[in-house]
């Protein structure tokens, strides 16, 4: 009987401890707090090549709104994050340049504040990606390229998905 009542003793001692640890996590309910994003904003780029850029011959221009939002872009291999042409476009500017032939994706990241190409836009920044590929071929007479516009509009053919920081 007395065996029972330590069992018992002791239960009650290591409920307790869990309990109180469990309460003193925060009233959080347990989530990690947010840690404060202190980067310091930097200048915009002008709008043009950016990191890597491959000499290229297909034609690329790419044309965004004046509405304060500012673009990194990326012209990758299809399925991963190498790319094989980087640039930045202001609001309301375009880019003018040629890519290497092949099958890319074009992916971006958007924003209005620049902390830098590893922080891009901060907290604030929304990753896209062209939901089609974009083949840039020489067919013998000409070669193919593509003007994109990175804005919202009516009869627009341009399906953009969001995807996450490591996807880009």
């Amino acid at each position: 009987m007395k065996a029972l009542g330590w069992l018992m003793v002791i239960g009650l001692i290591a409920w307790g401890v869990i309990s109180a640890q469990s309460n003193s996590v925060g009233s959080n309910g347990g989530k990690t707090a947010a840690v404060a994003f202190t980067e310091p904003p930097q200048a915009l780029p002008l709008s043009g090549p950016m990191g890597i850029e491959n000499p290229g011959v297909a034609p690329l221009t790419i044309t965004t709104r004046n509405d304060g939002y500012n673009y990194f872009v990326k012209v990758a291999h299809p399925g991963t994050t190498q790319s094989v042409s980087e640039f930045f476009i202001r609001s309301g500017e375009s880019v003018v340049t040629q890519v290497p032939l092949g099958t890319y994706e074009l992916k971006y990241a958007s924003g209005k504040t620049w902390y830098g190409p590893v922080h891009m836009f901060g907290p604030e920044t929304s990753y896209s990606k062209a939901d089609t590929q974009f083949d840039f071929v020489d067919n013998g007479y000409q070669v193919s390229g593509y003007t994109v516009e990175l804005y919202t509009q009516a009869n627009g053919n341009l399906r953009m998905s969001g995807i996450s920081a490591n996807q880009f």
